[in-house]
């Protein structure tokens, strides 16, 4: 790959990550139409890898396009919601047996790391970095089960559901909430205890699906 290759291939990843997080923070604004100059402005790149990103969050269904008029940041109603977190429950609680059996030395430490800077983020109520660490969190734990197909299931779903971040947890109490469910899975995944990481995991996840269902009804 030329130089000039990996310079485009790193700044459509850059503006990727950047509008994706834009999405996943409510700073873009949903079912409001987006022009590509529009996404040009607010990222500050151009064209070129401002198409390539948009093509890779029309894949992670994050944005709709509308042909020669621009793209649509994509809502979500409450079936479609509640459909994606039964899927995580099935695939996340049973995948984290395999995390347990197969995660490396290396990826715990990393998992570690997660842990102590969610509890730096509690400190001073930064609600955005908590959200990231989460889905870094959930998706390194995929990674970690050692099969490609399931990390690539779980980004997706985690992607889908991350807007309900927001939504569901809203005060300093349910911060806590989440740190405290983080450090009971990572304790499990630590002490190679796959029955504890399975409940611990099912726990978290299945209890976002009750607190949606409070928030709708």
């Amino acid at each position: 790959m030329t130089a000039e290759k990996t310079t485009k291939t790193s700044q459509s990843e850059d503006v990727y990550e950047l509008l994706k997080w834009k999405i996943l923070n409510s700073e873009l604004v949903f079912s409001r139409l987006y022009s590509e100059l529009e996404l040009c402005e607010i990222s500050g790149y151009g064209r070129s890898p401002i198409r390539s990103a948009i093509s890779k969050l029309q894949h992670d269904r994050l944005v709709e396009v509308v042909p020669r008029k621009g793209l649509f940041i994509r809502g979500w109603n409450s079936s479609e919601l509640q459909s994606v977190i039964e899927a995580r429950i099935i695939l996340e609680t049973a995948s984290i047996r395999l995390t347990t059996k197969n995660i490396s030395k290396e990826q715990l430490q990393k998992l570690e790391k997660i842990i102590e800077e969610g509890r730096k983020y509690i400190k001073t109520g930064d609600r955005k970095k908590l959200m990231q660490l989460d889905h870094n969190f959930h998706m390194l734990i995929a990674k970690a089960s050692g099969n490609e197909v399931i990390a690539e299931l779980v980004s997706s779903l985690k992607q889908r559901s991350n807007p309900l971040w927001f939504l569901t947890v809203t005060d300093e109490d349910k911060l806590q909430s989440v740190q405290d469910e983080h450090e009971m899975i990572f304790e499990a995944i630590k002490a190679a205890d796959p029955d504890s990481a399975e409940k611990a995991m099912n726990y978290h996840v299945e209890k976002l699906s009750n607190v949606l269902n409070q928030t709708l009804n």
